[in-house]
C-alpha cells in the first residue's frame, strides 16, 4: 500500500505550464482558477496549484479531471 504524501505547492501557473508540467503525471492536485477580466491579461499566470498529493483526496483532481471539469462548466482553458 502506497504511503500518502502531500506537498505544499503554492505556484501560479498559466494553463500551458500546468499542462507541460503535469499532463502525464498521477499527480493529484488541490488547485483553483483565477477568473480573467481583460484580453490584455491574457499570458497572465491563472491557475493556483496549493497542494500535490501522490494519491487521491478530497477536492485534488489529475490534470485531465481539471480540464474536464473546466470544461464542462463552458470556460475558456486559455486566455488567449
Amino acid at each position: 500500500m502506497k504511503e500518502w504524501k502531500i506537498k505544499q505547492v503554492q505556484k501560479t501557473f498559466t494553463w500551458k505550464e500546468l499542462e507541460r508540467k503535469y499532463k502525464n503525471s498521477n499527480t493529484y492536485l488541490l488547485a483553483q482558477r483565477t477568473p480573467f477580466w481583460s484580453w490584455k491579461d491574457r499570458n497572465v499566470a491563472e491557475y493556483k496549484v496549493m497542494k500535490e498529493s501522490n494519491l487521491p483526496a478530497e477536492q485534488y483532481m489529475t490534470f485531465k479531471e481539471l480540464e474536464s471539469y473546466y470544461l464542462k462548466q463552458g470556460l475558456s482553458l486559455t486566455k488567449g
